[in-house]
């Protein structure tokens, strides 16, 4: 029925209301004691996943058809609101492979970090998605758009025969057959059976090393003033390849964009101390101040350091004020920082202030419309 939905039509009965994904994860860990030095101990893990999904559901398609058009039945530009596919698939593919070596300090190391522990590690990672979804192809909708009806044959033809991987095939958008979303198998591949497959890869690195434990006592305290010292290096990559249609900007009614690629290195040092000052006082259960400290290098961008400070008095084991002071730093990501040229989806009637400007009431944009060289019927 006109302008009601049909629930019971393929394109709405199949849309998902909840995704539907295929999961498969592998997991391994490993760790041996070697007895010596204290109790050193290697270690490793490797994980495996990979996530396969997809998204089915029913959206608009809107273009201008030219006057022009043999279908067109007004005589004026007219743009039908069709039912379409609006279908997308993703498979995700991750593993990590982790492998280090830790111990204990014990009495500790030169006379610092007793009763403490160590850390050295190493781990690399990827992680590889492919992405593909219903593309409408402009050049073909323009090719359709244009068709016109030979009045001798009557037979209607596209002025450009030949469209990016195939043929061009005049479809009456006015045909209440199409406008409700029935399409043959001929005009649904042509209109939306389009190969469009994308991918993204990021891959990361990471050697770390890691050593705390108690450095001196504070008397009267009720623990050791402790300290947790390390540095990490770490290489990250992305390399986002739009599909190849998207790439030439041949995407009908959405976004395009480009190819998103690069790497960075971060290199930090850190450290952080936790001093138990006072305990047992009237007033002070316990009083504790924790102090952190961490520099980050970019080789993309630059370097900055932040802090943190945190004062806890516990004025009974029940009752305790904490204050807390400290600063942040976020670098943009691989995606923000490598961003390829993308598109917006607005036409230019959205964004043009001078389009037709003689037909607005608004004086100064006339005027400067005009002043511009732009004449009133652009």
């Amino acid at each position: 029925m006109a302008n009601q939905i049909d629930y019971t039509h393929p394109l709405v009965a199949n849309t998902d209301i909840i995704s539907p994904s295929k999961r498969t994860n592998f997991y391994a860990t490993a760790a041996r004691d070697l007895d010596i030095l204290g109790g050193i101990e290697i270690y490793g893990e490797a994980l495996y996943a990979k996530r396969e999904s997809s998204q089915e559901r029913a959206a608009q398609l809107f273009f201008t058809i030219p006057a022009t058009n043999a279908f067109n039945p007004f005589g004026v530009s007219a743009q039908p609101v069709i039912v379409r596919p609006a279908n997308n698939q993703q498979v995700v593919e991750t593993w990590q492979v982790v492998g280090g070596v830790k111990g204990q300090t014990g009495n500790g190391i030169m006379g610092l970090f007793k009763n403490g522990a160590w850390d050295i590690y190493a781990q690399t990672s990827s992680g590889e998605g492919t992405y593909t979804g219903t593309a409408i192809l402009a050049d073909r909708l323009t090719a359709m758009g244009n068709a016109t009806r030979n009045p001798t044959t009557g037979v209607v033809s596209c002025p450009t025969p030949t469209v990016s991987g195939g043929t061009c095939l005049p479809i009456n958008f006015f045909d209440p057959r199409v406008l409700r979303g029935d399409y043959t198998a001929e005009e649904y591949n042509y209109l939306f059976n389009n190969a469009n497959e994308g991918s993204t890869v990021y891959e990361q690195t990471v050697v770390e090393a890691n050593v705390s434990g108690d450095v001196f006592q504070v008397p009267g305290a009720s623990d050791a003033v402790k300290v947790n010292l390390g540095a990490q290096y770490r290489t990250y990559s992305i390399n986002d390849v739009p599909g190849p249609e998207t790439l030439r900007a041949n995407i009908a009614l959405t976004t395009v964009a480009g190819i998103t690629k690069g790497e960075d290195t971060v290199k930090e040092v850190y450290g952080e101390i936790e001093a138990p000052l006072v305990s047992k006082k009237p007033l002070i259960e316990d009083f504790q101040v924790n102090l952190a400290y961490r520099f980050t290098d970019y080789d993309s961008y630059e370097s900055n350091s932040t802090w943190k400070a945190t004062a806890n008095w516990k004025i009974t084991p029940e009752f305790a004020i904490v204050a807390i002071a400290g600063t942040s730093y976020r670098a943009p990501a691989l995606f923000e920082l490598f961003l390829g040229d993308q598109t917006g989806f607005l036409g230019q009637t959205s964004i043009d202030p001078c389009i037709n400007h003689d037909l607005s009431n608004n004086a100064i944009l006339k005027s400067r419309c005009l002043a511009a060289g732009i004449p009133g019927d652009y």
